[in-house]
């Protein structure tokens, strides 16, 4: 399931993803939006944080799919 679709099914903002994944700055729901749509690789450490929340319902090939390259902690 990609995230998107799993966040919306369980009814969250995308602050609410970003605050349980632990992302932080200036506007974090901004920067995993990004993640999200694919604009921007979203960090390896981020993908496992939101594998663990989800139960497993979005997952790394979920997240290559949206970009074809994930992981790191530059875009």
């Amino acid at each position: 399931m990609n995230p998107r679709e799993w966040r919306i099914a369980e009814k969250l903002t995308l602050a609410q993803v970003a605050a349980s994944v632990g992302v932080s700055g200036k506007n974090p729901a901004s920067t995993y939006l990004r993640w999200e749509t694919g604009r921007v690789r979203c960090p390896l450490s981020v993908i496992a944080k939101l594998e663990r929340l989800s139960g497993g319902k979005v997952a790394l090939a979920d997240w290559v799919k949206l970009v074809g390259r994930v992981g790191g902690d530059a875009p």
